[in-house]
């Protein structure tokens, strides 16, 4: 059995001290689901990035829906609290959300393309929701 972190303890009923150790199965899970939460960060920046895309679609609505907007904007707020976890976990959204832009922004142009008439629509209505505003 793999150990880490081994520190030597004395014990009052064992009168020699006996190392006392965590396995390291116990880190490896811990990393692994935190692998897992930042894959999931990834998949979710990638919507956020391809709702980006969509006029009258707004990547923060999009971040709202997904659950993420909250930690977005505490990780850049309190940037410098926690410098190295709010480092990742932005490098994880922009690279999420990069991808999102690249790998899906032929695909939206082509649906425009297809879809012309229906897109007119959609465009039209935001662009009258944006003169409703002013």
């Amino acid at each position: 059995m793999l150990y880490y972190n081994t520190r030597w303890v004395c014990t009052s009923i064992v009168p020699r001290c006996l190392p006392t150790a965590k396995p390291a199965g116990i880190l490896m899970k811990v990393e692994s689901i935190r692998m897992i939460k930042t894959l999931i960060l990834v998949l979710k920046s990638i919507a956020v990035g391809a709702a980006s895309l969509v006029p009258g679609v707004s990547g923060g609505t999009m971040a709202i829906i997904l659950g993420i907007y909250d930690e977005l904007l505490g990780a850049i707020s309190r940037y410098f609290r926690n410098i190295r976890e709010n480092t990742i976990f932005l490098a994880a959204f922009g690279i999420g959300a990069a991808l999102g832009i690249l790998l899906l922004a032929d695909l939206v142009s082509r649906l425009f393309e297809i879809y012309q008439l229906p897109m007119i629509y959609v465009y039209w209505m935001y662009l009258g929701q944006c003169t409703c505003a002013v």
